[in-house]
């Protein structure tokens, strides 16, 4: 059942991350509320600096509908990504599929004729990526389908690109920030606090944003930084993009936290001296502004993954 639930994600997006802040206390000094006690201290840094994110369009496989012109740039597969760019000259909702073996997620494709990426989570194996039309209600159609052989090259190299749910460039001005605030930093947990206080000071949870949301949505992190502002998908969104442009492989998860179970919500985990922890930079975000203490690594069993990107 869990594998179905992945198509439905994107629409519960309704549910993101309820909270309540107090704006009063948003100008206080937080940094002796954040407990850091269980961050990974031993984690080298650089290891995943320099990563080849350009495509090579040697490894691109084009084809022509009825419905348009469809390509498929494999370049990236051995990193654990692939783009798709349809010239779809219909008005349907189009969807991407993401499968291998029994795991399976759908993406709704939003940018018509620009490649868009997708994240290849499942590990080594032949994958079956297909073009999806809506015909009527919940019903699509198979536009096109092809197979792709992933061999990653490492393990973690998905969790560092930029993808559809997680978009950065170097240019950004997140990646900027990023990058001033880790200058000089040795280790990968000491560029991990820097930007995770970042975050969790300087963006506000925004309760009104949700109500203005439909199911494509999808996080746009230089708006975020620029509003400095969010639902919790936008605050794991930034996190991660922030954090994979310094090198340091974060996943974005989708699923529920024990502390409000019934509300489909968003976080992160991060690779830290060869281990993931988990981090939920909206809830502390919340708390901080709040008053009040927060544990910077969350405990595992209090949250329950549906999706990972």
């Amino acid at each position: 059942m869990k594998k179905m639930i992945a198509i439905f994600a994107v629409i519960m997006i309704f549910g993101f991350g309820a909270g309540v802040f107090a704006s009063d206390l948003f100008t206080m000094d937080k940094s002796n509320l954040i407990n850091d006690e269980l961050v990974p201290l031993g984690s080298s840094a650089g290891i995943y600096d320099r990563f080849d994110m350009e495509a090579e369009t040697d490894k691109i496989s084009a084809s022509e509908e009825r419905s348009g012109g469809l390509d498929l740039d494999e370049s990236r597969v051995n990193q654990g990504v692939v783009a798709v760019k349809f010239d779809y000259n219909g008005e349907n909702k189009i969807k991407i599929s993401i499968k291998m073996g029994e795991q399976q997620v759908y993406y709704n494709y939003l940018e018509k004729g620009e490649y868009e990426a997708f994240p290849l989570v499942f590990g080594n194996g032949t994958y079956e990526i297909a073009v999806l039309e809506n015909t009527t209600g919940n019903s699509y159609r198979v536009l096109q389908r092809w197979n792709t052989k992933v061999g990653l090259e490492d393990e973690n190299l998905p969790y560092l690109h930029s993808v559809q749910p997680i978009q950065w460039e170097r240019s950004d001005n997140g990646s900027r920030i990023a990058l001033e605030l880790t200058e000089g930093l040795k280790t990968d947990s000491e560029k991990f606090m820097a930007v995770y206080r970042y975050v969790v000071e300087n963006l506000r949870y925004d309760e009104k944003k949700i109500q203005g949301l439909d199911h494509t949505y999808v996080p746009n992190n230089i708006e975020t930084m620029t509003t400095k502002s969010g639902i919790c998908y936008d605050y794991a969104s930034l996190t991660a993009s922030m954090l994979r442009s310094i090198g340091i492989p974060t996943k974005l998860v989708k699923g529920y936290g024990e502390f409000q179970p019934e509300v489909y919500h968003a976080w992160n985990e991060v690779l830290l001296d060869g281990q993931w922890i988990l981090v939920d930079t909206s809830f502390d975000s919340q708390q901080l502004e709040n008053g009040k203490t927060v544990d910077v690594v969350k405990n595992l069993e209090d949250y329950h993954p549906v999706s990972v990107y």
